[in-house]
Protein backbone atom coordinates (compact mmCIF):
# COMPACT_ATOMS: atom_id res chain seq x y z
CA UNK A 1 0.00 0.00 0.00
CA UNK A 2 1.72 3.43 -0.81
CA UNK A 3 2.07 6.15 2.22
CA UNK A 4 -0.64 8.63 2.06
CA UNK A 5 0.46 11.70 1.80
CA UNK A 6 -1.40 13.46 3.86
CA UNK A 7 -1.29 16.84 3.27
CA UNK A 8 -2.47 16.25 -0.18
CA UNK A 9 -5.39 14.45 0.97
CA UNK A 10 -6.31 17.23 3.84
CA UNK A 11 -6.22 19.62 1.02
CA UNK A 12 -8.33 17.75 -1.54
CA UNK A 13 -10.87 16.86 1.72
CA UNK A 14 -11.03 21.09 2.36
CA UNK A 15 -11.68 21.85 -1.43
CA UNK A 16 -13.99 18.87 -1.80
CA UNK A 17 -16.14 19.99 1.57
CA UNK A 18 -15.84 23.77 -0.15
CA UNK A 19 -17.36 22.21 -3.64
CA UNK A 20 -19.93 20.46 -1.51
CA UNK A 21 -18.70 17.26 -2.55
CA UNK A 22 -19.34 15.83 0.77
CA UNK A 23 -19.29 11.86 -0.18
CA UNK A 24 -15.78 12.25 -1.65
CA UNK A 25 -14.58 14.81 1.02
CA UNK A 26 -15.76 11.99 3.76
CA UNK A 27 -13.39 9.30 2.23
CA UNK A 28 -10.11 11.84 1.72
CA UNK A 29 -10.73 12.44 5.23
CA UNK A 30 -11.16 8.82 6.56
CA UNK A 31 -8.38 8.14 4.69
CA UNK A 32 -6.19 10.82 6.71
CA UNK A 33 -7.81 8.82 9.66
CA UNK A 34 -6.75 5.53 9.28
CA UNK A 35 -3.15 6.79 9.54
CA UNK A 36 -3.40 9.42 12.11
CA UNK A 37 -6.92 8.38 13.85
CA UNK A 38 -6.00 10.90 16.76
CA UNK A 39 -5.27 14.19 14.77
CA UNK A 40 -7.91 17.21 15.81
CA UNK A 41 -7.63 18.74 12.71
CA UNK A 42 -9.00 15.92 10.82
CA UNK A 43 -11.47 14.76 12.83
CA UNK A 44 -12.92 18.65 13.17
CA UNK A 45 -12.82 18.68 9.22
CA UNK A 46 -14.63 15.58 9.64
CA UNK A 47 -16.84 16.89 11.72
CA UNK A 48 -17.57 19.95 9.30
CA UNK A 49 -18.29 17.57 6.46
CA UNK A 50 -20.64 16.39 8.21
CA UNK A 51 -22.27 19.19 9.11
CA UNK A 52 -22.65 20.49 6.08
CA UNK A 53 -24.20 17.41 4.81
CA UNK A 54 -26.72 17.50 8.03
CA UNK A 55 -25.47 14.51 9.60
CA UNK A 56 -25.59 16.12 13.41
CA UNK A 57 -25.47 13.52 15.17
CA UNK A 58 -22.31 12.20 13.47
CA UNK A 59 -20.64 15.65 13.22
CA UNK A 60 -21.44 16.19 17.00
CA UNK A 61 -19.19 12.62 17.66
CA UNK A 62 -16.10 14.13 15.93
CA UNK A 63 -16.39 17.65 17.13
CA UNK A 64 -16.24 16.44 20.58
CA UNK A 65 -13.02 13.34 19.74
CA UNK A 66 -11.44 16.94 18.26
CA UNK A 67 -12.18 18.70 21.15
CA UNK A 68 -11.12 15.70 23.80
CA UNK A 69 -7.44 15.41 21.77
CA UNK A 70 -7.26 19.48 21.88
CA UNK A 71 -8.89 21.44 24.70
CA UNK A 72 -7.58 24.18 23.29
CA UNK A 73 -9.68 23.95 19.94
CA UNK A 74 -12.27 25.66 20.94
CA UNK A 75 -13.76 25.98 17.45
CA UNK A 76 -14.84 22.02 17.94
CA UNK A 77 -16.22 23.50 21.00
CA UNK A 78 -18.54 26.31 19.20
CA UNK A 79 -19.74 23.51 16.81
CA UNK A 80 -20.37 20.81 19.61
CA UNK A 81 -22.59 23.52 20.18
CA UNK A 82 -24.02 24.22 16.78
CA UNK A 83 -24.83 20.58 17.03
CA UNK A 84 -26.95 20.47 20.08
CA UNK A 85 -28.95 23.26 19.08
CA UNK A 86 -29.37 21.14 15.41
CA UNK A 87 -30.18 18.31 17.08
CA UNK A 88 -33.06 19.79 19.94
CA UNK A 89 -30.61 19.83 22.98
CA UNK A 90 -30.96 23.70 23.67
CA UNK A 91 -29.82 23.44 27.29
CA UNK A 92 -26.61 21.53 26.02
CA UNK A 93 -25.89 24.10 23.50
CA UNK A 94 -26.71 27.03 25.88
CA UNK A 95 -24.00 25.29 27.98
CA UNK A 96 -21.48 24.71 25.50
CA UNK A 97 -21.70 28.24 23.53
CA UNK A 98 -21.66 29.70 27.47
CA UNK A 99 -18.17 27.80 27.93
CA UNK A 100 -17.04 28.93 24.05
CA UNK A 101 -18.03 32.71 25.20
CA UNK A 102 -15.89 32.34 28.15
CA UNK A 103 -12.75 30.91 26.73
CA UNK A 104 -13.05 33.36 24.02
CA UNK A 105 -13.20 36.19 26.35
Amino acid sequence: MPAVDAAHLEGDGRALAQLDQNDEAVEELMALLETDGDNPRYLFLLGNVHFQSGNFTTARQNFVRAYEQDGLLTEALYYIGRTDIELGNIDSAISGLTNVAHRSG
